[in-house]
């Protein structure tokens, strides 16, 4: 697999702005949708443009090459920004979840690109003043610090929240309270779901 050094500054800016736009929802193209040429990720080099004209040989490979770097730029997509992203395979808006098939599937042309964040809801701790659980410059858990720190699941969530109180019981720890959130862009303004409370807390039986 290509790292992402493989594509030159100005293709990896140009391409991410494609999925920032369709993860708003505002690409031109199809608003949650992208449409990226495959040419764009091709190495870029001098001879890329006549090797892709003229010699079908070294034209598979650079393809190749394209598209591990383009799955490797989706899948970093994905992780930093929260959100899941599908490429249309076969059927006209029927989006595949990115993996190691986009490489073997050989485009050659274009691919649409499908940036969902509507399975982006994780688990959050909010202090008692509505601080949420973040970290500090040196990585130190910390009330408001930078984040905020997400779980996958409110059992999880609300596992670290008993453990923390039961390190420091005479703490704010024990009144610290478990929400939904989606992260925000960037990811300091998360959407708060302030209706969850209770449901996380019942979710972990009587954890504290």
């Amino acid at each position: 697999m290509h790292d992402l050094n493989t594509l030159s500054a100005m293709q990896l800016l140009s391409i991410w702005t494609d999925l920032e736009e369709a993860r708003a929802g505002t690409n031109g193209f199809g608003g949650d949708v992208a449409e990226i040429y495959l040419y764009r990720a091709v190495p870029d080099e001098p001879s890329a443009e006549a090797i892709l004209a003229f010699s079908p040989e070294r034209a598979a490979v650079a393809y190749r090459h394209a598209s591990e770097s383009l799955l490797r730029l989706f899948q970093t997509f994905e992780k930093l920004r929260h959100v899941s992203i599908g490429v249309e395979d076969d059927k006209p808006r029927s989006f595949r979840p990115i993996g190691p098939w986009f490489v073997e599937r050989d485009f050659r042309h274009r691919v649409h690109v499908h940036v969902s964040s509507a399975e982006t809801w994780k688990w959050g701790i909010m202090h008692p003043s509505d601080r949420h659980l973040g970290r500090n410059f040196d990585g130190k858990e910390v009330w408001g610090g930078e984040g905020p720190i997400l779980f996958d699941t409110a059992k999880e969530a609300r596992a670290h929240v008993a453990m923390r109180s039961k390190e420091f019981p005479n703490s704010d720890w024990p009144q610290a309270r478990v929400l939904r959130c989606r992260p925000g862009r960037p990811r300091t303004y998360a959407q708060w779901d302030w209706k969850t409370e209770e449901d996380a807390t019942q979710a972990v039986g009587d954890t504290p």
